[in-house]
């Protein structure tokens, strides 16, 4: 009997041994692909910063570089500059958590590993839509912003856009409607830790130059 009791205490110390070594292993995987992503966003930042800086100076020196839809429409608000093989509308910055962050034009599950990426809208349109992961450097620190607090969106051509925090809410992943189809003028989102809601935030476009 004792022996019966004792080989199921081990099996239960074996199986919780896993279980402890399998939970670290996925918080070091996390940390390490938190990281990896910060590195990545860092690089892409220095880039699309010096980008920016160029095209500023080359509108100053009147060869105005215009970018156009493939339609042949200019685009006045959101043009989009390839920088290593990756389109980039601008950078975002969050002053009241220290965040700043370049941004993709398109959005894919590779390219949100590098940076955050447009998922839907435009400048043009006053509904863009911003997706980024709950990465360290990228959009954790979102769960930290307050109604009123100052969101600024840096465009290819350095013109600046900046709006204010209206709202906050959770969605769920299957909400997209929701998240795409509202009133407001930008709006960012990432996964809360379990990938079971999307913290989202709302802002209100105040000024631009």
């Amino acid at each position: 009997m004792n022996k019966g009791k004792n080989r199921t205490a081990t099996v239960l110390i074996i199986i919780g041994a896993v279980l402890i070594a399998a939970s670290a292993g996925l918080v070091f995987w996390n940390y390490y692909e938190s990281s990896k992503a910060e590195k990545a966003s860092k690089e892409a930042l220095t880039k699309v910063e010096e980008v920016i800086n160029e095209r500023e100076q080359s509108n100053s020196d009147g060869s105005i570089q215009v970018t156009f839809t493939p339609q042949g429409e200019e685009i006045k608000r959101m043009p989009v500059v390839e920088i290593d093989g990756n389109d980039y509308i601008g950078y975002l910055s969050i002053p009241s958590v220290d965040l700043k962050t370049p941004v993709m034009n398109t959005y894919s599950d590779y390219k949100l590993t590098i940076a955050p990426c447009r998922y839907y809208g435009s400048l043009e349109t006053d509904d863009l839509v911003i997706a980024g992961h709950n990465f360290y450097g990228c959009f954790n620190k979102l769960i930290s912003l307050k109604e009123n607090d100052k969101v600024i969106f840096t465009n290819m051509d350095g013109e600046v856009f900046t709006y204010h925090v209206g709202e906050i809410e959770m969605l769920k992943p299957d909400q997209v409607t929701d998240m795409v189809e509202s009133s407001w003028d930008l709006t960012l989102y990432t996964c809360n830790y379990t990938a079971s809601q999307r913290f989202t935030v709302r802002c209100k476009l105040t000024e631009s130059n």
